[in-house]
């Protein structure tokens, strides 16, 4: 179920009208726990089994991970969630990965096993990683299990960032659960607001975007160098805005139901090194490989060769979460050198201190390799990432011209508008949400993006992950 459709407007609402009537505490988990059921059911009903598995076989492993004294035991139950979450995760995004990776290596053999017809189960890459950091969690006794399994399921299935995130971790959401459901003015000024900029920048900004990006990403042989170099900028901006967008909107929804969600980016293209990226460009995703991928793998605590291979592997990791092809390793394998090359040449120094110009062209050169590594991003396989780097470095340059105006705009908007943003740190129109002019800047938010929408609403990217 979209969040610009219809059927979700229907459903906000009839929760909202609910838990107005229903006040008791346990009456209203279970109607959060009811629509979280039917928003992912509307995707496919038949994955709602995978979710009933892994809530109850996790809520009850972190049980005994607190009720066992045993070390040997709890490790062995700790090993035995993980195994059967990655399990889930692999078979049904990463089987036919590795059945077309054999295949290539056993082509000349003659052998060529089929692929599986496996449906992808929609945000089950954030879910797994919600569960897995719960359950890791609870055995490092960083957190307290939850109070009942309604409560954990609530958490699991918490409708507003089921899909698409920000992943959310189980000692930043229970004690909120625990607080109970708050309605009130500033809530729901707040979150009209977060869910009206997230509405601008999808149906406004990224699904006008789309209609350049994939037109050029779809047949780059027959654009010239110049278009091609102008989508492929463009989509760096597109992403941005359509899965912070996302981020914006599920953040209004919990606020409306007294919940906060964690900042998922923070003008990461304002960002004056690759290492200052990734700690505003979804972030929940980062904070999650940092504390359970690089720490364990060492670190920084082993001397520079062995962080810088840290790093590397986190980022092919992360490269791997977000798709299940070569594409998506090659691309995290690029940062994760281009990190490796970074610290290498920073020596260690402090990073640089703001200034003008300079502060601008070193956000525009991480800008740039963010937009080029995205090839590999947005290309449905690597023969079109190879035939988008012919255009890119002029080996074929000739082609239709298309001077997509809406993309020279937007580019400048997301770069100075971000710089004046992280300058000037206005405290915007919401500052006060009881000041008289609120309400008539929010209802003029969600008129100039019904007004100004693209033709078409595209799916959620991230929903592929």
């Amino acid at each position: 179920m979209n969040f610009v459709s219809p059927q979700f407007a229907l459903l906000l609402t009839t929760v909202l009208l609910f838990l107005a009537i229903f006040r008791a505490a346990g009456w209203r988990k279970f109607i959060l726990l009811l629509a979280s059921c039917v928003f992912y059911a509307y995707w496919d009903w038949r994955f709602l089994g995978l979710l009933v598995l892994v809530t109850v076989m996790d809520y009850y492993i972190s049980i005994w991970l607190v009720t066992s004294h045993n070390e040997r035991t709890r490790k062995a139950m700790l090993l035995a969630s993980v195994a059967v979450n990655l399990s889930i995760l692999g078979y049904f995004k990463y089987t036919n990965f590795f059945i077309d990776s054999l295949n290539l290596v056993l082509a000349r053999a003659g052998f060529n096993l089929p692929e599986l017809q496996i449906i992808l189960p929609i945000g089950i890459s954030f879910y797994i990683f919600e569960t897995l950091s719960y359950v890791i969690d609870v055995y490092r006794r960083h957190a307290e299990p939850a109070e009942s399994l309604l409560d954990y399921a609530v958490f699991v299935t918490f409708f507003p960032r089921l899909v698409a995130g920000p992943i959310m971790r189980a000692a930043h959401f229970l004690p909120q659960l625990k607080r109970g459901i708050q309605f009130s003015r500033e809530n729901f000024v707040v979150g009209a607001q977060f869910f009206a900029q997230g509405l601008l920048k999808k149906i406004v900004v990224a699904d006008t975007l789309a209609m350049l990006t994939d037109t050029v990403y779809g047949i780059p042989w027959v654009f010239s160098s110049l278009v091609v170099w102008l989508g492929v900028l463009a989509f760096a901006v597109q992403v941005y805005f359509d899965f912070s967008g996302y981020s914006d909107m599920a953040t209004g929804v919990a606020r409306l139901l007294g919940f906060e969600l964690p900042v998922n980016f923070n003008l990461p293209f304002t960002s004056q090194s690759l290492t200052e990226f990734w700690g505003r460009w979804h972030i929940s995703l980062s904070t999650w490989m940092r504390d359970y991928v690089y720490i364990p793998l060492g670190g920084n605590r082993h001397g520079a060769t062995r962080t810088n291979l840290n790093m590397f592997i986190t980022m092919l990791i992360g490269g791997l979460w977000h798709g299940a092809s070569w594409n998506f390793v090659i691309w995290g394998g690029l940062h994760g050198l281009a990190l490796w090359a970074e610290r290498i040449f920073s020596r260690g120094k402090q990073p640089q201190a703001w200034s003008w110009p300079g502060s601008l062209l070193r956000a525009l050169g991480v800008y740039l390799w963010v937009a080029i590594a995205c090839v590999f991003f947005r290309s449905p396989n690597l023969i079109i990432a190879a035939e988008v780097f012919k255009k890119l470095l002029f080996i074929h340059p000739v082609g239709a011209h298309w001077f997509f105006a809406p993309a020279a705009f937007y580019m400048l908007i997301v770069i100075i508008g971000g710089f004046y943003l992280r300058l000037r740190k206005p405290d915007g129109f919401l500052s006060d949400y009881r000041q008289p002019h609120v309400i008539p800047v929010i209802a003029a938010e969600f008129l100039f993006a019904f007004l100004f929408a693209a033709g078409g609403t595209s799916p959620f990217i991230y929903f592929q992950f």
